[in-house]
């Protein structure tokens, strides 16, 4: 199929996560670029399970006629799919994509299912997508038998009055992001740690693991790298227990994130729970950094290449040797932050993403 035959795209905005904003933006901004009609709806209108707070629909109408109900899952998890979702899908795009995971899925089954790509919370920071965003989820929740539309609408005036007032959007605006240049000649690493109380993973690493791993690699960078280290652990009740002395004194709001971003060219990524791809992978390819990345756990469709559009590192000792080396190589930090826009550019732009799949079709 050709983007030319899509007569119109139905976005079902049912929740509004981190999660589905990829997706729903993403509708939004195809919209614009290629002068598609876009609705946003809900899935009681179509016949479609709603399915988690981490599932979300687009529907392709196409100029013959046809409707392609592609179910967009962005869980963390491999192994967990929607059944429901799966029976009406004509296609099921997973975020957390694993082939190893799959592998006992039967074949008719599995031949539905393609992965994702890099994932980040995002917005178009347009007044009129957010309004529309908001009264399809509205009207969702009114159509719920245990609905919410009382915490829906008052979500809704208090994140349109932030756009309209001060223009901060409620996820990260799209445009601020990709249009991010130069930067100092810095390692940027802000990052969380998890109470495990609160947290559960079993995928790859458990939330202690993470968290142990995260303190002693912001550890190291403040030692090794001194003023060209930026940032720090995020402060949190759970932080100030255990790492009080590596919180970040940098602002943690979304202007405050942008603007440490574009300040350092060189920046860290490392693996969310469950071994997912950590939201920030992606917001630095759409930055064009220079990404030193920790090992990718889950499969891409068009995977980007260590050594070419990121430098992978293994453990917490390799991630400070890689950031000294290139600290030292000017030319080819520039170098990685080029391959990361083009493949940004080329590959894993959000409007790509959510296309891919029905182009393949």
């Amino acid at each position: 199929m050709e983007i030319s035959e899509i007569k119109k795209i139905v976005a079902l905005s049912e929740h509004k996560s981190r999660h589905t904003s990829n997706i729903i933006s993403a509708a939004s901004l195809f919209s614009g670029r290629f002068n598609i009609p876009l609705l946003f709806d809900h899935a009681a209108n179509h016949g479609l399970p709603p399915g988690t707070p981490a599932t979300t629909w687009v529907i392709f109408e196409t100029k013959n006629g046809e409707k392609i109900n592609v179910c967009f899952d962005m869980a963390d998890w491999p192994d967990i799919l929607s059944y429901e979702a799966l029976d009406v899908a004509h296609i099921y795009v997973k975020r957390s994509y694993s082939s190893s995971a799959l592998a006992t899925i039967p074949e008719e089954i599995k031949k539905k299912i393609m992965p994702y790509g890099l994932y980040f919370a995002f917005s178009p920071g347009s007044f009129e997508h957010e309004l529309k965003a908001h009264k399809a989820i509205f009207l969702s929740e009114l159509s719920r038998p245990i609905g919410k539309p009382l915490q829906a609408l008052i979500s809704a005036v208090r994140s349109l009055l932030k756009l309209a007032l001060l223009n901060e959007a409620p996820f990260l605006h799209y445009d601020r992001l990709v249009n991010i240049v130069g930067g100092e000649n810095t390692v940027f690493y802000q990052t969380r740690v998890w109470d495990p109380a609160n947290v559960y993973s079993e995928i790859s690493k458990t939330t202690s693991e993470i968290n142990e791993t995260r303190i002693h690699l912001v550890s190291e960078l403040k030692e090794r790298l001194g003023d060209q280290y930026i940032g720090g652990i995020i402060d949190s009740d759970y932080a100030r227990k255990v790492c009080p002395e590596l919180i970040t004194p940098n602002k943690v709001c979304v202007s405050g994130y942008l603007a440490l971003l574009g300040q350092s060219k060189i920046v860290i990524a490392d693996q969310g729970l469950h071994g997912s791809f950590g939201a920030k992978f992606a917001e630095y390819f759409a930055a064009g950094r220079c990404i030193v990345g920790d090992m990718p756990y889950y499969d891409l469709p068009d995977a980007p290449v260590n050594g070419i559009h990121y430098s992978v590192y293994t453990d917490v000792a390799h991630c400070v040797s890689i950031c000294e080396e290139l600290l030292n190589n000017a030319n080819r930090v520039d170098s990685y932050m080029r391959e990361a826009k083009h493949y940004f550019e080329s590959v894993s732009d959000p409007v790509l993403s959510l296309v891919a799949p029905v182009l393949k079709y």
